[in-house]
């Protein structure tokens, strides 16, 4: 099933396709880093600070997070919010945009532990 997935990519309209297929990289170098790094490579403890406001982030990182979420759902593999945040950050930084960094936060819901990642864009 996961090798049928993989060509959703080809069906999409030729002005997304260029989009996707580059965020599909930046999924897979975040995936491989998520399991050959150390966590203490991944995670470094900053100083908890206010998130952006949604009208305050940049027009390029709404493209690039919207061609993250179209790959994470017609890409290879369906990715965790860690790696789609670090494939973000990724092509954020390729792209020479202001990264603050991967914000990860966790929390207590019905009993367990709930956690969440996302990429922080700069100001």
């Amino acid at each position: 099933m996961r090798f049928l997935r993989s060509f959703r990519l080809l069906a999409l309209p030729p002005r997304h396709l260029a989009a996707a297929w580059r965020a599909q990289w930046a999924l897979l170098r975040a995936r491989r880093a998520t399991l050959r790094q150390p966590l203490g490579e991944l995670v470094q403890v900053i100083e908890p600070g206010p998130s952006p406001a949604a009208g305050s982030i940049p027009e390029a990182v709404l493209r690039l997070e919207q061609s993250i979420a179209l790959a994470s759902r017609s890409g290879l593999f369906r990715p965790s919010c860690l790696v789609r945040s670090l494939a973000l950050q990724d092509l954020m930084k390729r792209d020479g945009l202001t990264v603050d960094g991967v914000r990860i936060g966790v929390r207590w819901v019905d009993g367990e532990f709930r956690a969440y990642a996302s990429a922080d864009a700069g100001s």
